[in-house]
């Protein structure tokens, strides 16, 4: 491989991040040099957007313009033995955070699992199946079941008065 053909692709780490410009700068040891700022790849940037910055010390692969150093961009990250991934089964895709959350998808048992302290969604459910909760459920609406109303419904043949009805049957 020729000098100039071999100064096109560069492995390194990222020694600083401007996550507002997505961009990152990057030390090369073999060259003893730190690269100028370089553009981060936006897989959607336009109506679609997503949106990722490697770690400091993280390994990546670089792509420079023919024309010199000058102009780069960060290509992916690069795995090493001390990074190797956390699921080695091939029917599995995630997402894995350092603070232990993530989002995992198995295609051998259709499982998604989402592990996170708290999870916000905006917008409607509509849940076809079973839902099992082992803590409890807490809603600040009415809740209703087979169109009963957990507000508004009534019981008949009941005195009223200070006595209660008996427990569900």
């Amino acid at each position: 491989m020729d000098a100039k053909t071999k100064n096109l692709f560069r492995i390194g780490t990222v020694c600083d991040l401007d996550p507002s410009r997505q961009r990152v700068r990057v030390n090369f040891d073999d060259l003893g040099t730190v690269s100028p700022w370089m553009q981060m790849p936006a897989f959607g940037a336009a109506g679609d957007d997503y949106f990722w910055m490697p770690e400091i010390d993280e390994q990546v692969a670089c792509f420079f313009m023919p024309t010199g150093n000058e102009e780069g961009y960060v290509l992916f990250s690069v795995r090493g033995t001390a990074n190797a991934p956390k699921s080695g089964d091939a029917n599995k895709r995630y997402i894995s955070f350092s603070d232990g959350g993530g989002v995992e998808y198995d295609k051998s048992s259709g499982t998604l699992t989402i592990n996170a302290t708290n999870i916000v969604i905006k917008g409607n459910i509509n849940l076809t199946g079973t839902m099992t909760s082992t803590g409890g459920i807490t809603s600040s609406g009415d809740v209703k079941a087979g169109g009963i109303s957990l507000e508004e419904h009534t019981h008949s043949g009941v005195e009223s008065g200070g006595s209660s009805t008996g427990g569900p049957q």
